[in-house]
């Protein structure tokens, strides 16, 4: 058999043939895996989805997220936070609507940011297939859906701050207004301002920090008009009280905790993630060394390239940055497709590097709640969205090159769209089948294995995993050494209604006479009893088992009721933290822990 093939390999036919073979897997493999690109998107999008148009469509059920905020800031004009006084101007017209409606409205402007800026990311590419694979990226991207969940408007600061980018050589001014939109969350405005002032776009920048005081000297005199003169004291006084709040939060307030929590996308946060203290020395080296990246990439590359590393850089040197904000990462995508970095593999590389970078990471980011505040920081994973921002960054350094303009000093052509491909001659139809039939075959099995390999991944479709509170779930979660009879004893498992697990059976003997040997049991020096209950012949002991000894803290609280000549026992556990328990969200949300409609006029925790 090798004789024959080493015979073969001699001849013109099967050096010919192995030529054909290793062509045609060149020209097929790009197709294959835009095509498996596009099947997982697809998943993607129909496990993201469904929820993200409950919450457009079905706000009273589902919940409106931080919107009130905005919302209220809209009807009174008041200050919030460090959001810019002049988004009370922009919300006051949603104000005569119902919180519903206005909602609804708001959410579709989201939404129409969002398609604005995958239209454009689709522009820079040819093929079909291309353009279908970078549409739907940006449509998929999760960080991007959550800020639509939450009711913040990062999809319109991510199609401001496109726009902005884009049209900074051949529109100056309204490129500088549409950065100057950021003014409304301040803490990304600065670098955009410093990538003006570098490039010496000096129309842009000045019209960016032009709308930076006309966006807050709207929102002053229009609180002053209702309010009066006296209002001015106040707000000298708000803000120069923001300002020392801000320059504690920026130093050693971050490493009490307080503040800094999971879900946030900073370098603090990254800190976190990988189990450490947020130390603000160590975060101040890290902002440092994405603060180099950046500058290199101005230094060395062309302005396609440049404003790229503008995007990452904004994200990465944001002390405060929480997760659903990383949505303005789809800008960073569309203008690396609009760049001319040289090698294009490189694109390709980035792009999807900082795509599961973004999967996985909001995967390991805990849902924030109110009590976050008040408990250590902790994710359910290491994050990994800023060190991918960061290699990206340093890959544009490194690999960018100044080019050289057919023109001295045209930088305009940096931005010019790609050149139109000339388009093949158009072939008879009936020798066009094959092609056809081989580009149908190639998207069957692209489409396929990239939907397979996203289902089994994230768990959907056929590859579904059972409920998190399933019973098996909730026994494998059990600390061995609780005392609880064997499996085939518990009756029902499932979730809880203080702590996410439950168990529940049936023990012979008196009530007392088992909360009698759960105490003796308990009193083992692993366990603790922290608190003990009789009431009208119930009785409940809550326990607790620290994590001495490499061993996973535990909380436990049972209820031991008469039941005929017998007691029923229902006992409810949790690992610590909490949160780290899969599916923690969706439990606390199906026991109503989650507070989604919040009315006007109550507290809020803001989340900027």
């Amino acid at each position: 058999m090798a004789s024959f093939s080493n015979t073969l390999f001699r001849t013109g036919d099967g050096r010919m043939a192995l030529t054909r073979g290793v062509d045609l897997m060149r020209r097929l493999a790009p197709e294959l895996l835009l095509f498996a690109a596009i099947g997982i998107e697809l998943v993607v999008l129909a496990a993201w989805l469904p929820d993200t148009f409950d919450v457009w469509f079905r706000p009273d059920t589902a919940g409106y997220g931080d919107f009130p905020i905005f919302y209220r800031q809209g009807q009174h004009f008041s200050l919030n936070a460090t959001y810019s006084p002049g988004l009370g101007v922009l919300m006051h017209p949603l104000a005569y609507f119902s919180m519903r409606v206005a909602f609804m409205i708001y959410t579709g402007v989201n939404v129409a940011a969002v398609l604005g800026v995958a239209f454009v990311a689709q522009r820079s590419v040819q093929s079909l297939p291309a353009k279908a694979a970078v549409a739907l990226g940006v449509l998929a991207l999760p960080q991007t859906h959550w800020a639509i969940r939450v009711g913040h408007f990062a999809p319109v600061l991510a199609l401001a701050m496109l726009c902005g980018m884009m049209l900074a050589e051949r529109r100056p001014v309204a490129a500088g207004l549409m950065i100057g939109v950021l003014a409304l969350k301040p803490q990304y405005l600065p670098v955009p301002v410093l990538y003006f002032l570098w490039s010496r776009n000096w129309r842009a920048l000045a019209s960016s920090v032009g709308a930076l005081f006309a966006l807050g000297l709207a929102g002053i005199a229009v609180m002053v008009w209702k309010e009066g003169a006296g209002l001015v004291p106040y707000v000298a006084h708000y803000y120069a009280e923001a300002a020392g709040y801000i320059a504690h939060h920026l130093t050693a307030g971050q490493q009490d905790q307080i503040y800094v929590q999971g879900w946030q996308y900073s370098w603090y946060g990254f800190l976190v993630s990988a189990g450490l203290d947020p130390n603000p020395l160590i975060a101040a080296d890290l902002m440092l060394l994405s603060l180099g990246g950046m500058l290199l990439a101005w230094w060395k590359c062309t302005p396609s390239v440049a404003k790229v590393a503008t995007v990452l850089g904004m994200l990465l040197l944001t002390p405060h940055s929480t997760f659903y904000n990383w949505s303005m990462l789809s800008v960073a995508g569309v203008l690396l497709l609009r760049s001319d970095l040289r090698p294009r593999y490189l694109v390709t590389l980035m792009l999807v590097g900082l795509a599961l970078a973004a999967a996985a990471t909001q995967k390991a980011t805990p849902f924030p709640v109110p009590v976050d505040l008040f408990r250590p920081a902790a994710t359910r994973g290491l994050y990994g969205i800023q060190p991918a921002a960061l290699a990206a960054l340093f890959t544009l350094a490194i690999a960018g090159r100044k080019r050289v303009a057919a023109a001295a000093g045209d930088e305009t052509a940096a931005e010019a769209e790609p050149a139109p491909r000339t388009p093949p001659a158009r072939r008879a139809p009936l020798r066009a089948i094959p092609g056809m039939a081989t580009f149908a075959a190639v998207a069957v099995v692209g489409l396929a294995t990239g939907y397979a390999g996203g289902a089994y991944v994230t768990g959907s479709g056929p590859f579904q995993h059972d409920a998190y509170f399933n019973r098996g779930n909730v026994l494998s979660a059990l600390p061995s050494d609780f005392p609880v009879p064997p499996a085939s004893k518990v009756e029902d498992a499932g979730a809880g209604s203080h702590l996410p697990y439950r168990v529940e059976w049936k023990a012979p003997g008196r009530t007392s006479d088992v909360a009698g040997l759960m105490r003796q049991q308990l009193a083992d020096g692993t366990w603790r009893i922290v608190e003990s209950n009789d009431t009208d012949g119930a009785v409940r002991l809550r326990s607790a088992r620290d994590g001495a000894g490499g061993r996973v803290p535990f909380v436990a609280e049972v209820d031991i009721t008469p039941s005929g000549g017998a007691s029923y026992v229902r006992m409810e556990f949790s690992p610590l933290p909490a949160s780290l328990v899969p599916g923690y969200d969706r439990w606390l949300e199906s026991v109503g822990l989650i507070v989604h409609n919040v009315e006007p006029g109550t507290d809020v925790p803001q989340r900027p």
